[in-house]
């Protein structure tokens, strides 16, 4: 099977799961996931990631006007 799919299967299940409906994941496979370190919710990942490159750089250089030069993705993030 595609990897991708995979990951999104995991993630439709656990959602379920999380809502009281029927899902296949147990909690045995629940549990292998995360010590994996399995990431449930892709997008809060992704925002959390890019919020940590950007208070890196408000740290160091003591702004958030990220240039396109530096990391033009954090750059077009913050806009």
């Amino acid at each position: 099977p595609d990897p991708v799919f995979v990951l999104y299967r995991q993630r439709y299940q656990y959602r379920l799961k999380r809502s009281g409906s029927h899902s296949t994941l147990t909690d045995d496979r629940e549990a292998d996931l995360n010590d994996i370190g399995f990431v449930w919710d892709a997008h809060s990942a992704s925002w959390q990631e890019r919020y940590q490159a950007l208070r890196a750089f408000a740290i160091a250089n003591g702004h958030c006007n990220i240039p396109a030069t530096v990391d033009k993705a954090l750059n077009v993030w913050c806009k």
